[in-house]
């Protein structure tokens, strides 16, 4: 579980501890690998040669067991409040995040101090917290502490601030044992903030990355080689092709040469592939200074391609750029040299020239010479990108943007003489999506914006509006201001790959939080901001996401939030079916017991054919003190549910077997949701948004299962019929009524495929109306339960 709740000891009540396979973590390097290799884009390709180093340092660890992936502590010797890099799905590499190379502010430091920059990573960092320890050290980070001037990106880098807020307020005592807990680490670890303004501070709203990330961004928008060699091809070559046409067209005797032109108004060829021409030669003379001219242009042409290298068609033999420019070098050098064969070629293009578009110094090709330098100038997205990089640069890199609409104007003349992109064009739209990641608004206008896509974007900007209400209750604006941005910082360290019922390490759990968190104080004040907060959260994630269940990290921050409330809500996560051991904690029997308060008798039971009595009889309070507090009976529950079996061997541990107990799990305590809505009371504020939620999630599943049908995609589709059962249980029964009979139409609309496919679920869901159970299987009139993991083979709706 990567995310989890349970205890730390979960040995009691397993049969065996389970350790992490190196197979997935091989099929990462070959992934990466072959990206490395084979990837067109440079930038990809670098991106992937660093997973490529990363995923080496997990495997090499793992051979050596130097890494110990699963546990809580997967660096032996490294405590776990240690930030450590981790890797998709939660594999450790070993590296400690606070360490590494020095980073600018450190040399600065080091600098103003007056030291030499060592050539030992630690030593550097040694002088630096030892210069943070003393008397002046201290003393500058008191002078953060109360102006706020410092940034967070790690944890690790507010310990010293904690310490010097203990020293100055007299808990001698705390900062002592703090020192102690440290010690070890203060020539490894950067334990001293980042100097310079707090990104959150001072302005409402909230937004997804720093400046400094957004012109990252941009600076790695990848140039459109294709069009800058087109641009080429048009702003150089041509001209240069026209002026030659020109220069071969003054030594023809007669008519220009003529291609005879069929009905469609296209060159036609002889029986034997040849083109049928009329017409005077080239080259039979040569007017007054036409030697020099064409020696100029020949000039021009080499010049120009030590320049111009992109564009690959003036080399190119077949070319008619190349058999005009090899036939004038030698009308220049040796016009004897020419024979009959090669000015014969000249002709030709020169007749195909001139059907296509006439003379170069003719009204139509002027025209179109004229339309393709205009469009050939229009910028790229790339060089776009650029011009509104340098407009955020003239904001500060760690802070936000108030009003994107004032970046994204077209280019202005200035900006066309610095950076040769044409005055007025227009910023795309892509490139303004970008801005937008750095945008500071309410969260709620990000969301109707589209800038917050999902709930794990929506879960990465929580933070920066409940760090302050989890810091209320501190002491002093200094504490609440630091504790918030430890709780910001907090989010940037990834999850585990833990097994064996461990859990994540929480902020509590750092050694620099656990000696202040218990220093405030609670007050109904602070508790009824945090319900509100929560409430709201809550709330636009099911309005705005209805079809996904909450990820891992907004459940953190909802739980956290509940606390500081004062509610006790079972808030369960969504478990990984690869690491399930085989139980349940208590909360998730909790959670389905709330559920059956709420929804016992409803549409959701009878779709799901549970029986919620059975569920708020279940008691596990008998399990002896110090063993890990699992519910077995539940467990036993969704085993049974399931159809896999009572077999706990080898099968039972198969993934697609752990998925489908995990589904019932999801089934029966409705993931979060009803816990959520009855623990909060949200039914009255959610009622007017229901009709909207349950076709969204009906479209989300018509659009999943309208995809080549994966198991991803067919899981995700579970989980948004499931979210959409949940809010029909909640609707009135003509409301029901009138969501099947749209939704109905809505399949008769789509193509036969899913017709087949959804049909059957439908007529389940009208069943559940009905008050009855629909079959697990098809083939029946009451139609289908739709349920996402099957242990039986190919699951139907991908045949």
């Amino acid at each position: 579980m990567r995310d989890g709740d349970f205890p730390q000891d979960g040995s009691d009540d397993l049969e065996g501890q389970l350790s992490a396979n190196p197979g997935y973590a091989v099929a990462q390097l070959g992934r990466a690998l072959e990206t490395s290799l084979s990837h067109p884009d440079p930038e990809t390709r670098r991106r992937a040669e660093a997973r490529v180093s990363r995923w080496r340092e997990v495997l090499r660890g793992m051979h050596r067991g130097s890494l110990k992936i699963g546990s809580s502590a997967p660096v032996p010797g490294t405590p776990s409040w240690v930030t450590l890099e981790v890797v998709q799905g939660g594999f450790a590499t070993g590296r400690l995040s606070a360490s590494g190379p020095l980073l600018r502010h450190e040399i600065e430091t080091l600098g103003r101090l007056g030291h030499p920059v060592p050539g030992d990573v630690n030593e550097a960092r040694g002088l630096l917290n030892a210069h943070f320890l003393s008397t002046d050290g201290m003393a500058e980070l008191e002078a953060m502490l109360a102006s706020g001037d410092y940034r967070l990106d790690l944890p690790e880098e507010g310990a010293l601030l904690a310490l010097a807020w203990l020293l100055r307020e007299g808990h001698t005592d705390r900062a002592l044992a703090l020192v102690a807990t440290l010690g070890p680490w203060l020539g490894k670890l950067r334990l001293y903030p980042v100097p310079g303004a707090n990104p959150e501070s001072g302005s409402p709203g909230v937004f997804l990355q720093p400046v400094r990330d957004t012109v990252a961004d941009l600076e790695r928008v990848p140039v459109a080689v294709g069009r800058l060699a087109e641009r080429e091809t048009l702003l150089v070559w041509m001209p240069l092709f026209d002026r030659m046409v020109g220069l071969f067209l003054e030594t023809v005797e007669g008519e220009p040469p003529q291609v005879e032109m069929g009905g469609d108004g296209r060159p036609v060829r002889r029986d034997d592939d040849s083109w049928p021409l009329s017409g005077g030669w080239p080259c039979q003379h040569y007017p007054d200074g036409w030697s020099d001219r064409a020696g100029d242009l020949l000039a021009e042409y080499r010049r120009s391609r030590l320049e111009h290298r992109l564009c690959r068609r003036p080399e190119r033999r077949s070319s008619n750029f190349t058999v005009l420019r090899r036939c004038l070098k030698t009308c220049v050098e040796n016009p004897s040299e020419l024979d009959g064969r090669e000015v014969g070629r000249v002709r030709r293009v020169l007749a195909h020239v001139l059907a296509k578009r006439g003379e170069p110094t003719s009204p139509g090709c002027r025209e179109l010479r004229r339309s393709q330098e205009h469009q050939a100038k229009l910028p790229t997205k790339g060089e776009l990108a650029s011009v509104v990089a340098g407009r955020l640069r003239t904001l500060s890199p760690a802070g936000a943007v108030h009003d994107p609409a004032t970046l994204l104007v077209p280019v202005t003349a200035s900006e066309e003489r610095e950076s040769g992109v044409s005055a007025g064009a227009a910023i795309p739209p892509a490139v303004g999506s970008m801005v937008l990641r750095s945008w500071q608004a309410p969260l709620d206008r990000l969301v109707a914006e589209g800038v917050v896509s999902s709930s794990e974007v929506l879960a990465r900007l929580i933070p920066q509006l409940s760090a302050a209400t989890l810091a209320a209750g501190l002491p002093g604006p200094d504490l609440r201001r630091l504790h918030s941005a430890l709780h910001r910082a907090f989010q940037n360290r990834r999850s585990l790959l833990l097994l064996n019922l461990q859990r994540q390490v929480r902020l509590a759990d750092l050694p620099w939080v656990a000696c202040i968190n218990d220093l405030g104080t609670e007050d109904e004040l602070g508790r009824e901001a945090a319900r509100s907060l929560l409430r709201e959260m809550v709330i636009l994630a099911l309005t705005a996401f209805p079809e996904t269940i909450f990820p891992n990290k907004l459940v953190q921050q909802f739980r956290l939030l509940s606390r500081k409330a004062g509610l006790s809500l079972p808030w369960v996560e969504e478990v990984a079916a690869d690491i399930f051991m085989g139980v349940f904690t208590l909360k998730y029997q909790r959670a389905a017991q709330i559920a059956g308060k709420l929804l016992g008798g409803s549409l959701y039971a009878a779709y799901y054919d549970i029986d919620y009595g059975v569920i708020a009889g279940l008691d596990d309070a008998g399990r002896p003190a110090g063993k890990t507090p699992v519910a077995k009976e539940f467990s036993a529950l969704c085993l049974r549910r399931s159809k896999a079996g009572p077999d706990s061997g080898p099968g039972y541990r198969s993934v697609a077997v752990n998925g489908t107990v995990l589904e019932q799990q999801q089934i029966l305590t409705t993931h979060n949701l009803a816990p959520a809505v009855a623990g909060l009371d949200l039914d009255a504020e959610l009622r007017p948004h229901l009709p909207a939620m349950v076709r969204t999630c009906f479209t989300a599943v018509c659009r999943d299962l309208g995809r080549i049908r994966s198991l991803k995609g067919i899981k995700n589709a579970a989980y948004a019929w499931r979210q959409m059962v949940f809010y029909l249980a909640l609707m009135p029964t003509d409301e029901v009524a009138r969501f099947l009979s749209w939704a109905g139409d809505e399949v008769e609309d789509g193509p036969e495929g899913l017709r087949r496919r959804l049909r059957p679920l439908l007529e389940g869901v009208a069943t559940a109306a009905r008050g009855e159970a629909p079959p697990r299987e098809g083939g029946h009139p009451a139609g289908r339960r739709f349920l996402g993991w099957t242990a039986s083979g190919t699951h139907w709706l991908s045949l």
